[in-house]
């Protein structure tokens, strides 16, 4: 899941974000030994998994609702 989809302002996660949610949200999952988790246990987790969360390689956002209409009526956005 992105940040996003779980109410935080953040597009991508961090070490530290990622960190602070674990510890936020452990007991109520039923991982309380992961209370005092930190960024560099994390940082550890993912480099042995070769995740890199903080890596984007492509981005795309439809910003425009009439983009298609427009790009198929040739309209150049110069």
């Amino acid at each position: 899941m992105k940040p996003k989809d779980l109410g935080y302002p953040h597009e991508i996660w961090t070490q530290r974000l990622l960190a602070k949610h674990i510890r936020e949200n452990c007991i109520k999952e039923g991982h309380s030994d992961l209370s005092s988790i930190n960024q560099g246990t994390i940082s550890k987790i993912l480099n042995a998994s070769n995740i890199k969360p903080h890596k984007i390689r492509f981005y795309i956002a439809k910003v425009d609702p009439e983009f298609d209409k427009k790009s198929s009526q040739g309209i150049s956005y110069i």
